[in-house]
């Protein structure tokens, strides 16, 4: 039987989010598990057809605050953290990212390098490349804990093709 705590691991890991695994506190997770998304997967970078530059902010904002892609496009991320304290850009859905953010609250170091998640410290540039699946509204997200609920988010609209 397992006790209390292991359940509830379980249960969130199962219930509130399908797909995302949890990691080893303040260890990399690197399980490819949330690159399962309805919003695409990571892309191939010789298939790159457009380059969004970013910029993560202390203000709890990304610049631009929304993207505008095709599905089946694949798009390479530039993404500088050019504030104080380290910052996450990931894509998925809204209900995703809600999960993901729940996650964080119990786990608030564990960190993402796993194809639809990136850590960004201060000062630091890294790239994400994501190819789009089908047309619809999904978020690229920080999800530090707090940073999310403070409104460090941006829209990403997938036209049809």
């Amino acid at each position: 039987m397992l006790c209390r705590s292991a359940t509830l691991i379980v249960y969130l890991s199962i219930a509130l989010a399908p797909g995302l695994a949890l990691s080893d506190q303040g260890q990399p997770h690197k399980d490819g598990g949330h690159a399962q998304s309805p919003a695409g997967a990571p892309g191939d970078a010789a298939k790159v057809s457009k380059v969004f530059k970013v910029r993560m902010l202390d203000s709890m904002r990304f610049e631009p605050s929304s993207f505008e892609v095709r599905g089946g496009q694949t798009v390479k991320f530039v993404v500088t953290n050019t504030g104080q304290i380290r910052h996450e850009f990931g894509v998925g859905t809204q209900d995703q990212q809600q999960a993901h953010a729940e996650m964080m609250l119990a786990d608030p170091d564990m960190k993402h390098e796993d194809g639809s998640v990136i850590t960004v410290e201060p000062g630091q540039t890294k790239e994400l490349i994501w190819r789009f699946a089908r047309p619809g509204q999904y978020e690229v997200a920080c999800q530090v804990p707090g940073h999310y609920p403070a409104g460090m988010m941006a829209k990403i609209v997938v036209k049809r093709p």
